[in-house]
């Protein structure tokens, strides 16, 4: 064995350890809580992209919403490296894309009734070199006191979902009182303890994520969307359709590691 696979192995091995500490620390947090529509004055969405905001958690906010809260929803991308179609998935990035990502991302969060929507600008795939962006993340939490933020979990397989979730953790440093914060999956299935039936809200949340109309003929987004929810119906007997997530303190996002 060479010198650098042995290295490479004893990092893998101490990688797997930190995870399952992890576990062991989660699995007292684990019981699925059956839990009713969110209770908030204001809600933050922290978004990796538009359309995440729509498949991770749309069904809970437009149900929020409806209950009387205020969500607003930032991008820490622009989209400008999705697809407009698969002959134009591995294109470079398009700020003509990224227009029309923008516009589409508003016509979704209008569908799901929010607020207010922010923009980082961020390229796509390279959030990680972005911390500059804590600062200005961390501004719109200190202009409105949010009683929850929505992050994506941070062992998604997608690296801006992960580079988002760190933004946020650092974001929501020192910030008192801490909100809750609920984080929500999208490419890579989370571990969840709550569960949102957003059955009364499916309909919404299929329409909301067709409004990202131009990454359809890549993947069909709506379906897969859809699908998720229809699974994790399966935490919630009697829906059609729930939202997973994984509910903790601001103030405790340091228990998960890179």
């Amino acid at each position: 064995m060479t010198s650098r696979s042995w290295l490479f192995r004893r990092l893998q091995a101490s990688h797997l350890a930190g995870r399952f500490r992890d576990l062991r620390a989660w699995s007292r947090q684990l019981s699925v809580r059956a839990e009713p529509v969110p209770r908030a004055s204001a809600a933050l969405v922290i978004a990796p992209h538009p359309d995440d905001e729509s498949i991770g958690c749309g069904g809970t906010v437009a149900l929020m919403v409806a209950a009387g809260a205020k969500v607003d929803v930032v991008y820490t991308t622009n989209g400008a490296r999705g697809a407009a179609d698969r002959s134009t998935a591995q294109a470079g990035p398009s700020q003509a894309l990224a227009k029309r990502r923008a516009e589409e991302a508003r016509a979704a969060c209008s569908m799901l009734g929010v607020r207010d929507v922010v923009f980082l600008d961020a390229e796509d795939s390279g959030l990680h070199h972005r911390l500059d962006l804590v600062g200005a993340l961390r501004d719109v939490v200190h202009r409105n006191a949010y009683d929850i933020v929505f992050m994506p979990w941070p062992y998604d397989g997608h690296v801006d979902h992960r580079s988002s979730f760190e933004l946020g953790r650092r974001a929501l440093r020192r910030i008192t009182p801490a909100p809750a914060v609920w984080l929500y999956e999208v490419w890579t299935p989370l571990v969840p303890n709550a569960a949102v039936d957003i059955s009364a809200a499916a309909d919404v949340k299929r329409r909301a994520i067709a409004c990202h109309a131009s990454q359809l003929d890549a993947l069909d987004y709506v379906e897969l969307g859809m699908a998720l929810s229809r699974y994790r119906s399966g935490l919630r007997p009697g829906a059609v359709a729930a939202e997973a997530f994984f509910v903790t303190a601001g103030n405790e996002l340091g228990q998960f590691r890179g």
